[in-house]
């Protein structure tokens, strides 16, 4: 049996290279598969997919969804979510239905959240302390445009897991246009304003400030989620656990 996780690792965004089970669990001989190539990959019937992480329910992903949907491999989604641009309702394609089991890093669906698996990052584990006020951190396409020079700036193209969180982790507050900036705030314990341009923001278990314009992001305090990064893991170790068993790995393979 192929172990085959698919996930955006074709990309310059650490959010996508970062979301991937087999990065943090050991799957064994896995073989990884960027989503766009999956009409020109054949899985054997023997072969198990993980599909995941990452906003990959979007909808310029439909068409490769659909090309594995109708093949014989058995299908497992892991903390993969909605990602439609401009709507705040969470949408999946038809193949989440076909899995055999469902990991969604949405919050208050129908399926049981799983959350993005990068919280198992060991980085997480490293002390930060607040050296600014506040920090941006942007989409490689969708820039924070709040321009106050005494605001230290990151985009996710390009950078490292560590870098990102040291960056994310300096800030007290953190202005942020990408999922994981949202979401590894929200582990680091800082306050995160967000603007909600995507279905992805209106779903995480540890909310930011959502804003519907800029010119609202400092109205009010942002919440601090305490005990969010236990809380990520002991959900993402769960349901390893489940997958790793169904597919004969031990599960000390963490």
């Amino acid at each position: 049996m192929t172990i085959y996780n698919i996930y955006r690792c074709n990309t310059k965004n650490v959010g996508d290279l970062c979301c991937a089970p087999r990065l943090f669990f050991d799957f064994k001989d896995s073989v990884d598969i960027d989503i766009d190539e999956l009409p020109k990959t054949p899985f054997a019937s023997d072969s198990t997919c993980i599909i995941g992480g990452g906003g990959i329910f979007f909808p310029g992903f439909t068409k490769p969804l659909q090309t594995l949907a109708a093949q014989n491999a058995r299908l497992i989604i892991w903390g993969a979510g909605t990602n439609v641009h401009d709507v705040e309702s969470a949408v999946y394609p038809p193949l989440i239905d076909r899995a055999d089991m469902v990991g969604i890093r949405d919050w208050g669906t129908y399926y049981e959240w799983v959350p993005c698996v990068s919280c198992m990052a060991p980085e997480f584990d490293k002390p930060r302390s607040i050296e600014h006020d506040v920090v941006v951190y942007e989409h490689l396409e969708r820039p924070v445009p709040v321009n106050d020079p005494a605001f230290p700036r990151m985009t996710n193209k390009n950078v490292s897991l560590a870098a990102a969180l040291d960056f994310i982790g300096s800030g007290e507050t953190v202005l942020t246009t990408t999922y994981h900036g949202a979401f590894w705030g929200a582990l680091l314990g800082r306050r995160v304003v967000c603007h909600g341009w995507s279905s992805r923001f209106f779903h995480m278990r540890h909310s930011p400030k959502l804003v519907s314009s800029w010119k609202e992001w400092n109205s009010e305090r942002a919440p601090v989620y305490a005990g969010a990064l236990a809380e990520c893991r002991d959900a993402t170790t769960q349901f390893a656990k489940r997958v790793l068993g169904s597919l004969e790995v031990p599960t000390d393979s963490a």
